[in-house]
């Protein structure tokens, strides 16, 4: 979000997240990235992600009968209810937009719009420190 001036994009997501899987962080010590469920790296790790990433997750959904309904995406996308957390339009459009990207499943979707937009309320909300 931040390197696309506040909107997501796709493709570079997509080229972003392949890279991490094949390399880590180097700059930690990585030599490829942890954690990486299944879901993610069946839909990653296909040759057609990095140009249409959405379509490959599509794919990958469907092939699981629509029954893949794994939440790697959550993880993924709270960050995006702290970015641009004083328009809840923009937080639901562009978590809806970074889950699918490797999540089809409407309720990976949900819940990542869930989380994003209970942390976007909380720091609306937030009067103060802390303690």
């Amino acid at each position: 979000i931040l390197s696309n001036n506040g909107k997501v994009n796709q493709i570079d997501f997509a080229e972003r997240l392949v890279h991490w899987i094949n390399k880590g962080f180097p700059e930690l010590g990585d030599l490829k990235g942890h954690g990486c469920g299944a879901t993610i790296r069946g839909v990653a790790l296909n040759p057609k992600f990095k140009t249409d990433p959405t379509a490959v997750a599509n794919e990958k959904w469907e092939e699981s009968g629509r029954n893949a309904a794994s939440n790697g995406a959550v993880m993924r996308t709270s960050i995006v209810g702290v970015a641009y957390y004083k328009k809840l339009s923009d937080v639901i459009t562009n978590t809806k937009k970074f889950c699918k990207i490797t999540h089809a499943d409407p309720r990976c979707i949900a819940s990542c719009v869930a989380v994003t937009v209970a942390i976007s309320s909380l720091l609306k909300d937030f009067k103060g420190d802390i303690k």
